[in-house]
């Protein structure tokens, strides 16, 4: 009763590409989001083991067989389309252009982000909604004046005198980032480390999450479908084994 296996394998899938599509769509209106997906492989060979813990509780494992039909979900991916703009006219907000990134400092060491909706805490330093500290070009941001703003050339600018710079990085692959919560994201082998980059700012406006609704509603419905099927499969073995079991055993 391979199938059950192949089965089981399909309702696994479904559901964490279930998993993935929900998540963007909680995501549809952070600011700077990019969308999640997933790449499926299917292997043509995959060696089932049967475990059971014996009375003495040692753990013994016998093999069932060769499984040659499955499919699993092998790696997410960021979808690296521009979202939309949306004015806020604030000048210490601002979309950045192209596929760099604003440079944050957090607790756990150098994040990246998309969202551009910074302010000026109480000690005088540039920040993220969440209290991060940004970085520029020679370290965190401090711009104790009364008019803060930034320009198009990402410089910070407090009453009138430029005090820093922003720093923006770029990546190989930002595909391969891996998303770490609040619309930041951390390098990974696949994407290469940041680089040093030249942008230009959107001041006064935010990059929207580039998620469409319909999109992935269309995805979760695909997915609960497929899902539905390969349990179906499930319950049709099952219902073989029962009538092996109880019919073909009284004949």
């Amino acid at each position: 009763m391979r199938g059950l296996y192949s089965g089981a394998l399909g309702m696994l899938a479904g559901m964490e590409k279930v998993h993935i599509v929900s998540n963007n769509l909680a995501n549809a209106a952070t600011t700077g989001f990019k969308r999640l997906d997933g790449t499926y492989r299917s292997f043509s060979e995959h060696l089932m083991r049967h475990e059971r813990r014996a009375l003495d509780g040692r753990v013994q494992s016998a093999p069932v067989g060769r499984l040659g039909v499955g499919t699993q979900i092998d790696a997410t991916y960021l979808h690296w389309s521009p979202g939309p703009l949306r004015e806020t006219g604030s000048e210490l907000q601002a979309a950045i252009a192209g596929d760099a990134f604003f440079s944050v400092e957090t607790p756990a060491g150098e994040a990246y982000t998309r969202d551009g909706r910074f302010v000026v805490d109480q000690d005088g330093w540039l920040v993220t909604l969440e209290g991060l500290r940004v970085l520029g070009t020679e370290g965190p941001l401090l711009a104790p004046g009364a008019q803060v703003c930034l320009s198009s050339a990402g410089e910070l600018i407090s009453d009138g005198e430029i005090v820093g710079f922003l720093r923006f990085v770029e990546f190989a692959d930002p595909s391969a980032l891996e998303p770490v919560g609040g619309g930041l994201y951390r390098p990974t082998q696949g994407s290469g480390a940041p680089t040093e980059s030249e942008a230009q700012l959107a001041v006064g406006f935010v990059e929207e999450s580039n998620v469409n609704v319909v999109t992935e509603m269309v995805e979760l419905i695909a997915a609960t479908r497929a899902y539905e099927a390969n349990q179906r499969v499930i319950v049709t073995y099952d219902d073989t084994l029962n009538k092996a079991v109880n019919e073909l055993a009284r004949v």
